[in-house]
């Protein structure tokens, strides 16, 4: 397996974590908490999404 499909894998296992911990949270507090809604949580869930994977890979801006 070359390094480009290992990290792509491992990419793709770190999103699934990430967004499986997310929905998890709000299945745990949404009985709880009815605030939250179905948009709130995508539009929350991408942003971390997307934010998380530009600090592992180290793109942000220095």
């Amino acid at each position: 397996m070359t390094y480009q499909r290992r990290l792509s894998l491992l990419l793709l296992l770190d999103s699934a974590i990430v967004l499986f911990a997310i929905y998890v949270s709000f299945f745990m507090l949404n009985p709880y908490v009815v605030q939250y809604d179905w948009k709130l949580l995508l539009i929350s869930s991408l942003s971390l999404l997307l934010s998380h994977h530009v600090f592992w890979l180290d793109l942000s801006p220095v």
